[in-house]
C-alpha cells in the first residue's frame, strides 16, 4: 500500500513538472510573438515622396510605372532617404571601399605644375610646303639667298628667270604697235602674255 502511494505521488509530481515546463514554454512563445507583432505594428510605413528614373534622377513622377526614357520601372524616393541619389551623388558600400582600396581627397583649386622632357626632331610643316612652278619654260638667271624656314611676303623675289616665250610675245607686240597692227592682233598678243604667266602690271 505504501509503495502504491509513492508511485501515485511520483506520477503527480512528474505531471506537475511537465505541466510547468509546458506552461513556461508556451508563455515565452506567446510573449515573443506578441513582441514581434508589436514591433511590426510600430514600424512606421515609409512615405514615398516621388518616383524617379535612376538613369535620369532629375525628373520626378507622382506615381509608379514604366520610365518614359528607359524601359525600366520607376524607383520610389522615400522621405528618410539621403538626397545624395537625387542630387547626382555616389554612395559606395564601406565594404566595397575597403575591398577596392578607394581613397578620397578634398578638392582644392590651384595650378598644375607638369613638365616633361621628350626628345624630338624639329622640322618644317609639310602642309605649308608649296612648289612654285612657272607657266612657261625659262632659264634661271639668279637665285636669292633664301632657305627652308625663312618667312617671305607677297612680292618677295625668289629667283630671276628669262622666259623666251615672253620675249617673243613682247617683240611681236612692239612690232604690231609700231606698224599699225589691228586691235584684234594686239589683244591676241596680250592674251598670249597673260597665258604665259606674265603679271598684269608688267604687260
Amino acid at each position: 500500500m505504501a509503495s502504491l502511494k509513492i508511485k501515485y505521488a511520483a506520477i503527480i509530481i512528474s505531471s506537475l513538472i511537465a505541466g510547468g515546463l509546458i506552461s513556461v514554454t508556451a508563455w515565452q512563445f506567446v510573449n515573443s510573438s506578441h513582441k514581434t507583432v508589436q514591433t511590426e505594428q510600430k514600424a512606421p510605413e515609409k512615405k514615398v515622396l516621388f518616383w524617379y528614373d535612376p538613369m535620369k534622377p532629375d525628373t520626378k513622377f507622382d506615381k509608379p510605372g514604366k520610365s518614359p526614357f528607359m524601359d525600366m520601372d520607376l524607383v520610389p524616393k522615400y522621405a528618410d532617404e539621403s538626397d545624395e541619389k537625387s542630387n547626382g551623388g555616389i554612395r559606395i558600400d564601406p565594404t566595397q571601399v575597403q575591398n577596392l582600396g578607394l581613397k578620397t581627397q578634398k578638392v582644392t583649386r590651384g595650378m598644375l605644375n607638369y613638365s616633361q622632357t621628350i626628345p624630338a626632331n624639329v622640322s618644317y610643316n609639310e602642309y605649308q610646303f608649296v612648289i612654285v612652278q612657272a607657266r612657261s619654260d625659262g632659264f634661271v638667271e639668279k637665285v636669292y639667298p633664301l632657305t627652308i624656314g625663312d618667312h617671305v611676303k607677297k612680292g618677295t623675289p625668289l629667283i630671276d628667270i628669262t622666259i623666251p616665250e615672253w620675249v617673243e610675245a613682247q617683240s611681236e607686240f612692239l612690232l604690231l604697235s609700231g606698224t599699225g597692227g589691228t586691235p584684234t592682233q594686239i589683244r591676241g598678243v596680250l592674251e598670249r602674255l597673260r597665258l604665259a604667266g606674265m603679271p598684269e602690271e608688267d604687260i
